[in-house]
């Protein structure tokens, strides 16, 4: 299972056309099949009023670039385009350069920046750690200390 995390922004208007291709198509006269599966599992749907946008998110969600729901939000994309609507998408997959980025080609300024921020964890975690802090001059007794409490946990985890 490969895992990407997704965001999407767009304005008030673009929202609108998004659930109308997912539902009905009402507005637009297209229906685009599998969209609506994929927008009811977001993550993350935040409306901004006083700046005027609303963001979608997926944390760790499926995502196959010719799956169904996933060429249906393409295509939703691609009609985002063609009625000049401002939008940003960013595709963060698990491999480090597996990173998609789309824009609408329009008034961008409207809308706030998405950026990557990488973290690395540890798995499996074991809690919080003790802090090891430092000091400007050595003092040997601490560092055995440390050492000592090092070791013995190491002979508690074979032992």
């Amino acid at each position: 299972m490969y895992c990407s995390d997704v965001r999407f922004v767009t304005n008030p208007r673009g929202y609108a056309l998004l659930t109308d291709v997912a539902e009905d198509g009402t507005a637009t006269g297209v229906v685009l099949d599998g969209l609506k599966d994929l927008l009811e599992i977001a993550d993350k749907t935040e409306y901004h009023e006083k700046a005027g946008y609303i963001l979608l998110g997926w944390d760790e969600i499926e995502w196959d670039k010719n799956g169904k729901r996933e060429q249906a939000f393409y295509a939703a994309l691609d009609e985002l385009d063609a009625r000049w609507i401002p939008y940003r998408f960013i595709r963060v997959g698990e491999q480090v350069h597996d990173i998609e980025e789309r824009y609408g080609r329009k008034n961008l300024w409207q809308l706030p920046d998405l950026y990557v921020v990488r973290t690395i964890k540890v798995w499996p975690d074991d809690g919080p750690g003790q802090d090891l802090k430092f000091l400007k001059c050595i003092n040997p007794k601490k560092y055995e200390e440390i050492r000592d409490r090092l070791n013995l946990m190491v002979l508690f985890e074979r032992g």
